[in-house]
């Protein structure tokens, strides 16, 4: 039913090329289910607007959908997030107020590195939502996915701390009592 675009930064008042193919997945997505003659999703297009850009993310997503021949009525934004949990709060907001059904069908898209942190907090957000990720160059892949596991670490901060304390504890104890 809906179709959730995580924002990505801007080139001005441009979509990158990252941010494109996040855009370019769910337009595919989108138009694969107007090919099944059924009706397609509306596309939320999320990110708002940092202090060095021109315009919000959103926006500018906008643009870049309207020229790819999206139906202006089939896209919503949402325009004032500026992380992925604001993201996903602020969508589900305007889900809420522009669907009919009580529990509709939501994808959302980012790249293929960020899909399993995207998802794991959409989770952790009370969200049922699943994700699709676009391709990502790969001289940038290596870096993308070490700051995907430091953040998939600081969103279980607590635990993680608990259980790096629980084994040096255990460690200790295995130390002190076998030698």
């Amino acid at each position: 039913d809906y179709l959730i675009v995580l924002g990505a930064g801007l080139s001005g008042d441009k979509v990158t090329p990252l941010l494109a193919s996040r855009i370019d997945k769910a337009i595919e997505f989108y138009n694969s289910q107007k090919e099944k003659g059924v009706k397609p999703p509306k596309i939320i297009m999320s990110g708002g607007q940092g202090p060095d850009e021109i315009v919000s993310e959103a926006f500018a997503m906008k643009n870049y959908a309207l020229e790819m021949k999206i139906p202006e009525e089939d896209i919503l934004i949402e325009d004032k997030s500026t992380n992925t949990e604001e993201n996903l709060k602020f969508s589900t907001d305007l889900i809420k107020k522009d669907s009919d059904k009580n529990n509709p069908e939501v994808l959302f898209f980012t790249t293929n590195y960020h899909v399993l942190r995207a998802g794991i907090l959409a989770k952790s957000l009370g969200f049922n939502y699943n994700g699709l990720g676009s391709k990502t160059k790969f001289y940038y892949y290596v870096s993308a996915i070490i700051r995907e596991y430091i953040g998939i670490i600081y969103l279980n901060l607590n635990q993680n701390i608990l259980f790096a304390i629980l084994i040096g504890i255990l460690s200790f104890l295995n130390y002190t009592l076998w030698d």
